[in-house]
């Protein structure tokens, strides 16, 4: 009876216990701007008919047990800002309507079963500032252009999928970045040295990947006077320290080499 509610902006069911599928007549709330439905027992797919929701702006779906994919649909909700899945039991590619959300800034979908490749629209939304995708069956490599098609991106995190490739030298054109995490794949190369630049950044992950050579970027993170966490354990590095690693930020407490 939900979908009765004709001029329902806001519906927030968020930390509860409420359990069954998501109603699809959710739909018929064409005046819906929030639906908060993270941290229940929600099982059943997300609904396909809430791509009809021309006004939706945040949907939150975290820490529930949804499976099946993501609709398609979904690429209609242009004014949609925030989409999290986080903690679900999705499976499938990430459709490529999700490119078509030219105003998205938050795209989680963190400990789900998903696979495939990232759509190389999402990557074109300049909008973003999170993209997590960490701990799926994701695999591809990073567009090299990606801190330019995506210069107010703050939180990238990647890590424990199947990525390869180099890490692309453009990040450091996102000058807004604060986290990047990239542990837990196949990339490779060595790491840019000009992520110094990146003058936000408090965590770098690199960890178990397949990184080696020179060290040489370490020297030029030290101006970055943010950082918090340093992780390039797990890798191939196969140089002597430089001694500039005393002069990182004041503000480290984690270090893993």
């Amino acid at each position: 009876e939900v979908g009765n509610l004709f001029q329902l902006q806001e519906l927030r069911l968020n930390n509860n216990t409420l359990e069954g599928e998501i109603p699809s007549n959710l739909s018929k709330c064409s005046n819906l701007r929030f639906i908060h439905l993270h941290v229940n027992n929600f099982t059943g797919k997300i609904p396909m008919e809430l791509g009809s929701l021309m006004k939706l702006e945040e949907l939150q779906l975290l820490k529930n047990n949804l499976a099946g994919g993501i609709p398609p649909s979904l690429g209609n909700l242009s004014s949609l800002k925030s989409f999290t899945a986080e903690y679900n039991n999705l499976v499938g590619n990430i459709p490529d309507t999700i490119g078509q959300l030219k105003g998205l800034v938050l795209f989680a979908i963190t400990e789900n079963k998903l696979s495939g490749t990232i759509p190389s629209s999402l990557y074109n939304v300049s909008s973003l500032q999170l993209i997590a995708v960490t701990s799926n069956q994701l695999n591809d490599t990073l567009p090299a252009n990606i801190g330019l098609t995506l210069p107010n991106l703050q939180h990238l995190l990647f890590g424990g999928n199947m990525f390869y490739g180099p890490v692309p030298t453009s990040l450091c054109n996102a000058t807004q970045l604060q986290r990047i995490g990239l542990s837990e794949n196949n990339f490779l190369g060595s790491v840019p040295t000009n992520l110094g630049n990146l003058l936000d950044l408090s965590g770098l992950n690199l960890g178990s990947n397949h990184l080696g050579k020179s060290l040489h970027f370490l020297t030029s993170l030290t101006n970055c006077s943010k950082l918090k966490t340093l992780d390039i354990s797990g890798n191939y590095f196969a140089s002597v320290l430089p001694t500039s690693i005393s002069n990182l930020s004041t503000q480290l407490t984690e270090l893993y080499i």
